[in-house]
């Protein structure tokens, strides 16, 4: 095979591996099925934010690849998940959203959880999306903020680098309808 086709399929299985790194369900907290999860991210989240959650390249799409956890880290995060539309509005059940939020949040960035990391019950799903959220772009930009406030990318903290933050607070602060 030729280099450069070598290279390309690695480039291609680099970008699914977060799709199959924990599919056989070890070390995924809050998934009974992660088969099932897999699929309700392919149903429910992958035609917005693509196969890796890199979301999309002019930045419509937030990227979830690297990032979904870090909400875990800052006061409202973790409930912005579950309020966001997306998440709110999915045609899923409380139980299976629990499941594939909390496999995403391995799946798409497991150094980033928070050592003390409690997975997504479906109680607290159903909960927070009695609370949708009246103003997502504010909300947003609060939590970006705060993001960067609490320079995450510190040398020893738990965290990869935050350098492409401000391209993501452009990116997260349009609204996909």
């Amino acid at each position: 095979m030729h280099q450069s086709a070598v290279a390309s399929w690695c480039v291609v299985l680099g970008l699914l591996s977060p799709l199959t790194a924990f599919a056989d369900g070890e070390g995924v907290a809050g998934v009974t099925d992660p088969a099932q999860a897999r699929i309700d991210y392919m149903l429910h989240c992958q035609g917005c934010h693509g196969p890796d959650g890199a979301g999309t390249t002019d930045g419509v799409v937030p990227r979830l690849n690297g990032w979904l956890s870090r909400f875990l880290h800052i006061p409202g995060g973790r409930e912005f998940l579950i309020q966001v539309p997306g998440s709110a509005n999915a045609a899923i059940s409380p139980e299976r959203l629990a499941e594939v939020i909390n496999w995403m949040l391995v799946s798409f960035g497991p150094v980033h959880l928070p050592r003390d990391f409690v997975a997504y019950s479906a109680e607290e799903i159903s909960g927070l999306r009695a609370k949708p959220l009246t103003d997502v772009k504010v909300v947003r930009e609060k939590l970006m903020d705060a993001l960067e406030a609490a320079n995450l990318d510190a040398p020893g903290s738990v965290m990869g680098t935050l350098d492409q933050a401000r391209v993501v607070r452009c990116c997260q602060t349009r609204i996909v309808g």
